[in-house]
């Protein structure tokens, strides 16, 4: 069947259209016993920022494991910790995975609870996606307090790697918790407008599906605004007419040659736009690239590639930015960060660290370090945002997930709604949405109910084509 034939013949169209919103919010985690899944032979430790816990002492505590550190905090910038750790996980997972043993193996990563090396958090999805990849492999991210000694990290581990093994763990003041997703409530009450009159937008990525999409909007909701779109490649004649069409009914389109991992750059051009328009009130950070293959066959340098718009991008922006009186910075992100997505473990750690700089940098502003909102927001794939989607597969997922294509109007108004409600990071997801609390949120809320690959493949179907 073809997209038009199965648009035409109404498959989209069901009892309970709309739009589900979900949030990571931490919880009191009960360690539960395993459910169908079998104990790893083999377990290997990555330390992030730790100041006490010593590999080798790490190593005879737990049999069968070997320990490794990465860049401590404060030894270099946040966009090169992360990368480091980023790349120093992809490289352990290949060698496991190269290895072809038939033996279970755990992968935990243990982050240092700082406001900075937290952000390491969104390493989450490279590790779920390393498991979509080969069941027989298995990730964590664990949060403990800088500080912590060797024997009790020991005992923390251990017992994660017996028990239930969520993705994402914190110790701390004598509690455990789990980062778990939960529906998020919108208020009842009109989103206020995200742009205004005269004001002057930035937005990176503007040529890709999603760019030109928020361009539109934002001259269709503001008038007189002033748009800034970036790409790194030449603006061509079609591009062009595109553009001209835009402004037809007021407002202003400018297209800028940019690769937004170029610091210098990207100071030149917020210097650049403050001195023609005084201004600068809003960001949306939709820049990205894909190299999607199986962890086993990415190359180091294909890995790097992909983080460095998301990462040194990001970075970059809020660098150029720091001083200036913002409205908002909005990162375009993934479900590939959320749940992982085979093929895309490098875009999955990439946007990871968007959601997690997003909290991040909430926190400056509380501290009247930066201004603004951020936000990042978990896409799904678009109906209009420039990729296709099999029909028969769509059909599958609609049909056991109550997942559809998010439409332009329903997104566009997600925009608006998420930065009036204030989430640092939000998922959207669109479809049958009694169907998807069913299938998704219920079993995210109880995850002892089925074994945890079930639960991953249920979530991962969501995003299981990136919209950028």
């Amino acid at each position: 069947m073809k997209r038009e034939d199965f648009q035409a013949s109404g498959a989209w169209e069901g009892a309970h259209p709309g739009v589900l919103y979900a949030a990571a919010v931490w919880e009191p985690g009960r360690m539960r016993p395993v459910l169908k899944l079998a104990q790893a032979r083999h377990r290997h430790v990555v330390l992030c920022g730790l100041r006490q816990a010593d590999e080798l002492q790490l190593e005879a505590l737990m049999a069968n494991s070997q320990c490794m550190s990465v860049t401590a905090s404060g030894e270099k910038s946040l966009g090169q910790r992360y990368s480091d750790a980023a790349s120093a996980c992809f490289e352990l997972i290949q060698r496991i995975l190269q290895e072809k043993s038939c033996s279970p193996s755990l992968v935990q990563v243990v982050v240092a609870d700082t406001p900075e090396d937290s952000v390491l958090v969104g390493l989450s999805g490279l590790l779920r996606t390393a498991a979509l990849e080969n069941p027989r492999l298995r990730g964590q991210v664990v949060l403990v307090r800088p500080e912590v000694e060797a024997h009790e990290l020991a005992a923390w581990l251990q017992a994660e790697g017996a028990g239930a093994h969520e993705c994402v763990v914190r110790y701390g003041h004598g509690t455990r918790q789990v980062l778990r997703l939960r529906e998020f409530e919108m208020s009842a009450g009109a989103s206020l407008p995200a742009f205004k009159y005269q004001g002057v937008y930035l937005i990176t990525g503007g040529l890709g599906g999603l760019g030109l999409l928020f361009a539109q909007e934002i001259l269709r909701q503001a008038g007189e605004a002033n748009i800034v779109l970036t790409g790194r490649s030449e603006l061509s004649e079609e591009h062009r007419r595109q553009l001209d069409s835009l402004c037809a009914e007021g407002g202003s389109i400018e297209y800028r040659r940019l690769d937004v991992a170029d610091v210098d750059a990207v100071d030149r051009l917020v210097r650049g736009v403050i001195y023609e328009h005084r201004q600068l009130n809003g960001i949306i950070h939709a820049a990205g690239v894909r190299s999607d293959s199986f962890i086993q066959k990415k190359t180091a340098a294909e890995f790097a590639r992909v983080l460095s718009p998301k990462v040194s991008g990001t970075l970059n922006l809020d660098r150029a930015t720091r001083d200036l009186d913002l409205d908002f910075i909005a990162l375009f992100s993934s479900g590939a960060s959320v749940m992982g997505n085979t093929g895309q473990a490098d875009y999955a750690a990439a946007n990871g660290f968007m959601d997690q700089f997003a909290r991040h940098r909430n926190e400056m502003v509380q501290r009247g370090e930066r201004r603004g909102r951020t936000l990042a927001v978990n896409w799904p794939l678009w109906q209009d945002g420039g990729m296709g989607i099999d029909a028969e597969i769509q059909e599958r997922f609609e049909r056991v997930y109550g997942i559809r294509p998010l439409l332009t109007p329903d997104g566009l108004r997600a925009f608006h709604d998420v930065l009036s409600a204030r989430p640092d990071e939000i998922v959207v997801m669109a479809g049958d949405v009694p169907k998807l609390r069913d299938a998704v949120l219920a079993a995210c809320a109880s995850p002892a109910a089925l074994p945890e690959y079930q639960i991953e493949e249920q979530l991962a179907a969501l995003f299981s084509l990136p919209t950028r």
